[in-house]
């Protein structure tokens, strides 16, 4: 890869422009915890959370489930009944925060960077980059770069094309410098959950998935 350190002035993830409230919700929210092993690496996970959700339409973003997790399992029951918020839609994202990916979703957007090195910051738009993931174009290999508008066909490079009023700058990946982390990507892997609620309240809520890469193994003394 020919990305070096990136530099980002925010680490804090803002969110999209929406009329919702997103709430987070941690490990630091758990109250129970089971996992319950099976073969080929198969897991369930249970957990048991405590939630404080907003009134009206609000996002609930569950962090610090695993990694392999199979998002189509999950499955989430809230406590009480009577006054359980309304689940509008279920989401997982696996968007996570890298230097890599945070040029990646940056393509079109204001960037600045450091040119030459050690001097001031200059602003542009990004509009080229290097094709790193072959996914990107299948069967295509003479596809080299991605740009605003599509794929487009160039000598193969690792410089990033920024363009200016006076014209377009081939910039060393390590040179970039965002205002913020793209708003899409997240530090860890998150289930998204949209509600509606009648009012604010605490509500506790059960999470059941199953994931994979788990083994076990048993020992005596």
């Amino acid at each position: 890869m020919f990305l070096r350190p990136l530099f980002i002035s925010a680490l804090g993830l803002a969110l999209a422009a929406q009329d919702v409230q997103e709430v987070t919700s941690t490990a630091k929210d758990r109250t129970g915890l089971g996992i319950t092993i099976y073969h080929n690496s198969l897991a369930v996970i249970r957990e048991s959370r405590n939630l404080r959700v907003p009134s009206g339409p609000s996002r609930i973003a569950f962090t610090d489930v695993a990694k392999s997790i199979q998002p189509k399992s999950v499955s989430m029951t809230f406590g009480s009944s009577h006054a359980a918020p309304h689940v509008l839609e279920r989401n997982f994202e696996f968007n996570l925060l890298s230097p890599a990916s945070a040029v990646d979703h940056s393509l079109g957007h204001e960037v600045a960077f450091r040119w030459p090195a050690g001097e001031g910051l200059l602003w542009g738009r990004l509009v080229s980059l290097p094709l790193r993931k072959t996914l990107w174009a299948q069967g295509r290999t003479a596809i080299q770069r991605l740009s605003h508008t599509g794929a487009a066909i160039a000598k193969a490079d690792s410089e990033l094309l920024i363009k200016r009023t006076e014209g377009y700058l081939a910039v060393p990946g390590d040179h970039l410098v965002l205002r913020e982390p793209p708003r899409e990507l997240r530090s860890s892997p998150t289930l998204l959950l949209s509600i509606n609620a009648s009012q604010e309240r605490s509500t506790p809520v059960e999470v059941t998935y199953k994931a994979g890469g788990f083994s076990w193994e048993a020992n005596y003394v």
